[in-house]
């Protein structure tokens, strides 16, 4: 898998996801998701996270992230909608917390 997957939306925007593999052949991490403020409810957050998964199941690798809310800033989802918006992607919690991030550990296994 690429460790950067990238849409460019224009001169200095793009919509980024980070990823690490965690365990070689077995396990990738998202790092980091981003669609700039002014692009978001677009659907640009499904639609880069649905070629990361696409990949990841021809890989057969199981893909991790933690679930933690930006929302701060009055442009992201909370914490509910954003547990939501992964979940409809086959991401379950798995009950452990980032100890770094604080935020949920989720995981999603290949297809």
């Amino acid at each position: 898998m690429k460790p950067v997957y990238q849409i460019r939306l224009g001169k200095g925007a793009l919509v980024v996801a980070k990823l690490t593999e965690t365990t070689p052949g077995r396990v990738v991490t998202i790092d980091w998701l981003h669609v700039p403020p002014t692009h978001r409810g677009q659907g640009l957050a499904s639609k880069i996270l649905k070629v990361v998964l696409a990949d990841a199941d021809k890989e057969r690798l199981t893909v991790r992230l933690v679930s933690k809310s930006c929302a701060q800033d009055g442009n992201g989802l909370d914490q509910s909608a954003l547990d939501a918006f992964y979940g409809r992607f086959g991401f379950v919690s798995t009950g452990r917390r980032c100890p770094d991030h604080h935020g949920m550990i989720m995981e999603r296994r290949s297809a």
